[in-house]
């Protein structure tokens, strides 16, 4: 009898068991299989639409920018090559996991979809779209960036737009240029060093300053248990732990398993993302304790407060927002600029001779050379900053929006649910956009430059829907004016105090790129 009993409780068990495998294949087999490949044939029909050629489950574009990291180029190189194949079209259909998604690809979608934010289209709401919760970006859930467009994050958005704009933004020409002389004094004790880490802990120390206030090095050197990913506990001081924790989040948010099982993302029971939630939730305790001991009235974080319309916590969640998006990128893009300009010699020349002229030489009157008029001056600067972001965008693709109705964009019908992204790399090498668009030309950007005429001669003009480093529409990045403000001031200060060599096998090394997300080290000799 008790046989029979336990015969009857295996064989219920199994025959569930089995009911519920059969469940999970067909769950998964609609998932990748089904809802992909129709969501392909529906908008097969549609001329101005590119379907990529090969269908691939799961990867889906992850396929081809893991073939990239393996042939040692950037991930997002193959975008660069798929460009002339997608001449004449408006948009892209592609599948990554579960999700169809849609990238514009024109500048007359970019333009048609930049009409529908807000009404039409937008963020998301986090809590349906498990992308814009995961990795980095559970560090500022709240914040603009992943809210949708509600009176009161468009407010925030204009505060933040003021307070970081070209006029606001001249009164942090000093606490950039007070930073970048501690780098340089710490760079240059070193033989070689990792430019990248150098750069980046540069560009977040700058962010905290300004946004949290000037009178805080000392909280900001001080040490705090980091959970490392091998079990144990390092001590960094805050900048060091932010960074630290962010390149972990990247790492997390391309788990495959993050994709498929978002549970795992949201429960945080194991890790990484258990540790990385422990890690964050230590962070913010401190970046608290820091913000109640800052003074500095001159501080984002203070005028913005002082309003006393905002929630402080989003206000804190806004402030992570940009220092993560803000440190990283400019620190992405000034390596970037670094590395160009000694793969084409004639342009640091050429940048050199400028900054003389005006006086920006080693040994300067730093005080006296770095005001905004004087920085303003310098033009040809500004065209090789346009021609860095063009060339290796700091960010390769933008965040995802969300269709809220459905819409219709260049004649194409796109449903309620969709995500949409807008193309950046592809789009910077365009040939109806750009002339010669592989070659780093400067004077592309200088409209009396004969490069320019030559281009405009053959009807190639780009107009502001192809510069998408910064995005487009109500959405679009709100700190681009500091952005370039940092970036020509760091280029101004390193540019003549600052001498170094890459090696030779990187400069002709083809596929590289310092974008967020790439896997290439650059390590300069400090000559």
């Amino acid at each position: 009898m008790i046989i029979d009993m336990l015969t009857n409780i295996i064989w219920s068990f199994a025959r569930y068991f089995l009911l519920f495998l059969f469940a999970t294949i067909i769950y998964f087999a609609y998932k990748l299989f089904y809802v992909p490949l129709a969501f392909r044939k529906k908008f097969s029909k549609y001329k101005n639409v590119y379907i990529t050629e090969k269908f691939n489950p799961i990867l889906g574009e992850l396929k081809p920018s893991l073939d990239d990291i393996n042939n040692g180029r950037a991930f997002y190189d193959n975008l660069k090559k798929l460009q002339p194949k997608m001449k004449g079209t408006d948009m892209k259909v592609f599948v990554q996991g579960f999700e169809p998604m849609i990238t514009l690809v024109s500048n007359k979608a970019v333009k048609e979809a930049a009409a529908l934010i807000p009404s039409k289209i937008d963020r998301a709401e986090v809590q349906s779209n498990y992308r814009l919760k995961i990795g980095g970006l559970k560090f500022v859930d709240g914040s603009f960036i992943n809210s949708p467009s509600s009176k009161d994050i468009v407010e925030r958005r204009k505060s933040y737009f003021k307070l970081l704009g070209v006029s606001s933004s001249s009164q942090h020409i000093p606490t950039i240029v007070k930073i970048a002389v501690e780098t340089l004094s710490k760079i240059q004790g070193k033989k070689e060093v990792k430019i990248l880490e150098e750069i980046n802990y540069m560009t977040t120390k700058v962010f905290m300053t300004i946004l949290f206030g000037n009178d805080l090095d000392d909280f900001l050197s001080e040490k705090h248990d980091y959970e490392a990913t091998d079990g144990s506990i390092a001590k960094y001081n805050l900048i060091e732990f932010f960074g630290h924790l962010l390149n972990s989040s990247h790492v997390e948010a391309s788990n495959p398993m993050t994709m498929f099982f978002p549970i795992l993302n949201r429960l945080n029971i194991i890790n990484p993302w258990k540790r990385n939630y422990s890690n964050m939730m230590r962070l913010k305790s401190i970046m608290k304790k820091v913000l109640n001991n800052s003074q500095d009235k001159n501080s984002v974080w203070h005028q913005i407060s002082q309003l006393e319309k905002f929630n402080k916590e989003d206000i804190f969640s806004d402030l992570l927002l940009i220092i993560m998006g803000g440190g990283d990128t400019i620190s992405h893009g000034f390596v970037s600029m670094l590395y160009f300009l000694k793969k084409y010699p004639s342009t640091l020349s050429k940048l050199k001779q400028e900054l003389a002229q005006h006086g920006f030489t080693k040994g300067c009157d730093l005080g006296q050379m770095f005001t905004m008029e004087n920085i303003q001056k310098l033009e040809y600067l500004s065209y090789v900053i346009k021609e860095v972001l063009r060339i290796d965008a700091p960010i390769p693709t933008t965040m995802n929006y969300y269709a809220f109705k459905d819409v219709e964009i260049c004649d194409v019908p796109i449903p309620k649910g969709t995500l949409i992204y807008l193309d950046v790399v592809g789009t910077h090498y365009d040939e109806t956009q750009w002339l010669d668009p592989y070659v780093f030309e400067p004077d592309r950007h200088d409209p009396s430059s004969d490069f320019a005429k030559k281009s405009k001669d053959l009807g190639i003009v780009p107009n502001v829907y192809s510069k998408r480093a910064f995005g487009h529409g109500s959405r679009g990045c709100p700190g681009q004016a500091f952005a370039n403000l940092e970036l020509k001031v760091l280029a101004a200060f390193f540019i003549p105090h600052f001498d170094y060599s890459v090696p030779e096998e990187w400069l002709n090394k083809e596929g590289i790129g310092f974008s967020l997300g790439t896997e290439f080290p650059l390590n300069l000799k400090v000559l």
